[in-house]
């Protein structure tokens, strides 16, 4: 009896100290797999994107105040322009044609701003704002991928000027600050990109992963 007692004493120690074993997700098809080292020292953000999208660059967005700042990162089709938000005006050069993923997040002051880190509050201020600027949601929801909890807005399509409007946003939190992953889509055509835009948008947040 003491010989039973005793492995599984052992067994006992072994799994508290194993760390749980990530989740396979495989890639979905046309896509693949990209590693963003974050600005400020925030790791590096592990994520898939369409194969299509084969050009990447990066600005700061500068706003009225140096904490109010953001690090924009982007990845695009090569045969778009390319446009860098910054200030209080700025235009797109083809508000017709967006096929792109922005990945946000403020420039990091010590300490964070107050209440900074809480995704349930994040996500009930990024509701409340959606709703408040006249948006429909398909679907609001907080899901815990990989290893960290993800806010998820799917947008009803919207049609402007003959051009339909996609866009996901999701936001996970770092070292108390938030991240913007903002996916979009526009375009005059009603394509397969258009049609499976929700679904395979959707596959691609399943691989949001922080690497510290």
């Amino acid at each position: 009896m003491k010989y039973i007692l005793l492995a599984l004493v052992m067994l006992s120690l072994y799994a508290c100290n194993t760390l749980p074993q990530r989740k396979v997700v495989a890639l979905p098809p046309h896509t693949r797999k990209v590693e963003l080292q974050l600005k400020d020292s925030l790791g590096t953000l592990e994520l898939a994107i369409p194969e299509r999208y084969d050009t990447a660059f990066e600005w700061i967005w500068y706003s009225d105040c140096k904490p109010c700042d953001h690090q924009e990162y982007r990845f695009q089709p090569k045969g778009l322009p390319i446009d860098q938000e910054s200030g209080w005006i700025w235009s797109h050069h083809r508000e017709d044609s967006v096929d792109r993923l922005t990945i946000s997040h403020g420039r990091v002051v010590d300490p964070p701003f107050d209440g900074a880190g809480d995704i349930v509050g994040y996500h009930r201020n990024h509701k409340e704002g959606i709703i408040a600027s006249g948006k429909t949601l398909l679907l609001d929801t907080i899901q815990r991928i990989q290893d960290r909890e993800i806010s998820i807005f799917v947008y009803k399509p919207w049609i402007y000027n003959a051009c339909t409007f996609n866009k996901i946003v999701a936001y996970t939190m770092v070292r108390h600050y938030e991240v913007e992953l903002n996916f979009e889509l526009t375009t005059k055509m009603t394509d397969t990109l258009h049609q499976h835009f929700i679904d395979r948008t959707m596959a691609l947040i399943q691989h949001i992963h922080m690497k510290k």
